[in-house]
């Protein structure tokens, strides 16, 4: 495990994150190797980006002062925001997205406690009806009390009924918050 602190975030230098930022930003070619295949064997982003070929577009990128100066500062806000990093390759990084061949190379994370062991995604159009809103919330009001935590979109919605009946089931039973929203792109 690489994590410091609370043991499940893996803090990393802006450079490693500002690196991750170019490296998921910069067009790859169809075909092109995806980012676990990039990472694979250098131990982080920076290692990565720093091992690629001359030509590689995400290096030339990198090599930009004002790109490179734009993703560090965007690498200062995440961490002035509480936000870290955790890589695939990492202990603590999830186990069911670890094993997909398709997963993600790194997740960003904002918030506090752990990653959870187990989660139910609850999601759908931004454009519910009041009825499917209501049965969302009280979905998520069930799941959360059995002790799952609600995954979802945070989007407008079903995304956001179910996030508000996962965080009022938490309030009314005095526990803690059992709701995780996922981004497609950074916090």
């Amino acid at each position: 495990d690489h994590g410091e602190g609370d043991g499940w975030r893996r803090r990393v230098d802006r450079d490693e994150v500002a690196a991750a930022i170019v490296l998921f930003e910069t067009p790859r070619e169809p075909g092109a190797p995806g980012l676990r295949v990039r990472l694979a064997g250098h131990g982080g982003p920076l290692a990565a980006l720093l091992a690629a070929p001359p030509g590689d577009p995400a290096r030339a990128r990198w090599e930009s002062p004002a790109v490179r100066a734009e993703a560090r500062a965007r690498a200062d806000r995440l961490a002035a925001l509480g936000g870290s990093l955790i890589l695939a390759t990492d202990r603590s990084f999830p186990p069911h997205l670890a094993g997909l061949d398709w997963g993600p190379a790194w997740l960003f994370l904002r918030g506090a406690g752990a990653l959870p062991e187990q989660a139910a995604a609850i999601v759908g159009t931004r454009r519910a009806t009041p009825s499917a809103r209501d049965f969302a919330r009280a979905l998520a009001e069930g799941v959360a009390r059995a002790g799952v935590t609600v995954a979802s979109g945070l989007a407008r919605g079903i995304d956001a009924a179910a996030h508000r009946g996962a965080l009022e089931t938490a309030d009314s039973t005095g526990g803690t918050c059992v709701t995780l929203a996922v981004l497609g792109t950074g916090v």
